[in-house]
């Protein structure tokens, strides 16, 4: 696994924008896509059950790779861009201690 999402999300969300989608716009219902709900302590455990030894740098490609392949469907199918927002969760979580400035929030 090297945790490529971009050709299953691209099918999967080719399949949902049938659905979803009129004439290159989304249902005017629908303001937020969560790409990835759980957060990296939810991924990495998930690879622990799998028995797949993954860390922050693969939480990060199979996020990225699912945006492109998001994208892409979307490009696919006539979506207008920038009339709903994509949004994905991200944090540690992990159970190690991070350095401080890894904490650190924009004002």
């Amino acid at each position: 696994n090297d945790f490529d999402c971009y050709e299953a999300i691209r099918e999967a969300f080719g399949k949902l924008l049938s659905g979803i989608v009129r004439e290159g716009s989304y249902h005017p219902a629908l303001q937020l896509l969560l790409l990835a709900g759980g957060t990296q302590a939810t991924f990495l455990a998930r690879c622990a059950e799998l028995n797949v030894t993954c860390g922050q740098s693969e939480v990060l490609r199979a996020r990225l790779s699912a945006l492109d392949g998001l994208l892409d469907a979307e490009r696919e199918f006539g979506v207008e861009p920038g009339v709903v927002r994509i949004a994905a969760a991200f944090g540690s979580g992990a159970g190690r201690e991070e350095e401080p400035c890894y904490y650190l929030r924009a004002p």
